[in-house]
């Protein structure tokens, strides 16, 4: 789940990009597991803002609640504080959802720093084996040589 999540899941029945990314933030808006709202409230306020045609995907938003909220909410935090803020109501959410969440985004992001560094480590290594002058090795030359 990225930053434009929710976008997309809306694109397939909304024309307007522009109208997309409104109803997206007021999507994510009501999902927002900080003010306590219940599921009933949030339900409510999602058939209203999406309508009944799109009961299938509002059972999806309602399903992963915290998990969407925190990650959308996460990966467009402009700055620390914004991305804390939204770190402590994950896990200080009552349905230990957003706990999970957030565990699982952290593993994730591990595992992909990880690889990154694995890359790094992957090129600089060829560098060694193959003499200065190849300074623009792609990932595909280095995973030829593996």
């Amino acid at each position: 789940i990225d930053a434009h999540y929710l976008q997309r899941r809306l694109a397939a029945t909304l024309d307007d990009a522009d109208e997309c990314a409104k109803v997206a933030d007021q999507v994510l808006s009501v999902l927002d597991i900080r003010p306590g709202t219940s599921i009933r409230e949030c339900e409510n306020q999602l058939l209203v803002l999406l309508g009944f045609e799109r009961f299938d995907l509002i059972k999806t938003l309602l399903a992963n609640r915290a998990r969407i909220w925190g990650c959308v909410s996460i990966k467009r935090a402009v700055d620390e504080s914004t991305r804390d803020s939204v770190e402590k109501a994950l896990m200080e959410d009552e349905s230990g959802e957003g706990e999970k969440a957030l565990n699982e985004l952290r593993s994730r992001s591990g595992a992909e720093d990880w690889k990154g560094e694995r890359m790094k480590s992957a090129k600089d290594t060829l560098r060694k084996e193959r003499g200065d002058g190849f300074d623009n090795l792609s990932e595909a030359a280095v995973g030829e040589s593996k």
